[in-house]
């Protein structure tokens, strides 16, 4: 094997989770070696609906929720390879919410009867205290200055998550 091609992943981060039904299209990108790169999927499988065309491009809709690990390999035209692992997620939808309360926000995603934290925001002279991030319960509270009253904010219930706060 040659060496001297590094892989790289274009936008991964907004790629590691899509819904059934929706469509997907997503770019790889490789950087080193000689053009043109050849994109192939060396390793499991991609989700059901889904292709990788040799120009690094994933496409399609997805039609089954799953956790797909393969392994993208990328070659160039002087036969030096590089691959990298990956895992697709894909869910059956996700709801996300933002959630204001006193001394800051919440943001959550909420998948069929499970939420996960995303972000917390404290703000006016409030810290923020995660005490759950999911996958069951979401729990933050906000303590604010000497003589403000705390809050606090809640996600929870299966199989409908509904958000308190006070």
């Amino acid at each position: 094997m040659k060496r001297g091609l590094v892989l790289t992943l274009v936008d991964h981060a907004q790629e590691l989770f899509r819904s059934i039904g929706v469509d997907y299209a997503f770019s790889m990108a490789g950087s080193g070696g000689r053009l043109p790169h050849e994109w192939t999927v060396s390793g499991g499988s991609l989700p059901s609906g889904l292709e990788m065309s040799p120009d690094g491009t994933i496409s399609g809709q997805p039609t089954v929720a799953t956790n797909a690990s393969v392994v993208v390999q990328v070659v160039d035209s002087d036969g030096r390879v590089a691959a990298f692992p990956y895992v697709l997620s894909v869910t059956t939808g996700t709801k996300r919410q933002e959630v204001v309360a006193r001394g800051g926000m919440v943001s959550v995603d909420i998948v069929g009867g499970t939420v996960n934290l995303v972000s917390v925001e404290a703000a006016d002279g409030f810290t923020a205290y995660v005490i759950h991030r999911g996958p069951t319960r979401v729990q933050v509270h906000f303590v604010g200055p000497v003589g403000i009253t705390p809050s606090w904010l809640l996600c929870e219930g299966s199989p409908d998550v509904s958000c308190a706060f006070e």
